[in-house]
């Protein structure tokens, strides 16, 4: 391995493991619109976390006064390689239900900018690093560093999600024991 920490640049298989590998991220840029409906029942925004403070919602019903959630200290949690937020109503998932709730209200046919985001960043989930540090958040993760014994999918799917390339990765392992 190239380095010495949970976080490596090293992509090298050792041994057949690959110790040191890069979780896809989504691709959703942190503090950007996910959603956005113009009324006329409800005016609504929601946004992708950015760093820092951050307003990622504003709501405003018909004839009522606008409603924020700030947020202060979050990474770009959003866009993280991880799991994504499960699938809830028909290909929708966490922006993609807001966005159809909305539309429902408002008799509109709106798309949101970004249908699903990270809901449990891969750092977190394989215990190597905190979420609370941007470089870590989307660094390659060597397992080597985990109390678990881990293997992240090389692209991001729904939480949860058994993939082929991790059944493959489960099926070697129970046979190595």
């Amino acid at each position: 391995m190239t380095g010495h920490g949970p976080l490596e640049q090293s992509t090298g298989p050792i041994d057949g493991v690959v110790p040191a590998f890069a979780c896809a991220g989504n691709n959703i840029p942190d503090d950007s619109p996910a959603m956005d409906t113009p009324g006329p029942k409800v005016v609504a925004q929601l946004r992708t976390q950015g760093q820092g403070g951050k307003t990622v919602a504003r709501m405003r019903e018909l004839g009522q006064a606008e409603v924020s959630i700030n947020t202060t200290g979050f990474p770009e949690l959003d866009g993280a390689p991880g799991g994504l937020f499960p699938e809830l109503l028909g290909g929708a998932f966490n922006f993609g239900v807001a966005n159809m709730l909305a539309n429902l209200l408002n008799n509109a046919a709106a798309q949101p900018a970004h249908n699903a985001a990270t809901f449990v960043p891969a750092i977190s989930a394989v215990a190597v690093a905190d979420i609370d540090n941007h470089d870590a958040l989307y660094s390659k993760i060597n397992s080597d560093y985990s109390d678990l014994y881990v293997r992240c999918a090389t692209t991001n799917e729904g939480h949860t999600v058994m993939t082929r390339e991790l059944g493959e990765w489960i099926v070697t392992r129970l046979k190595d024991a």
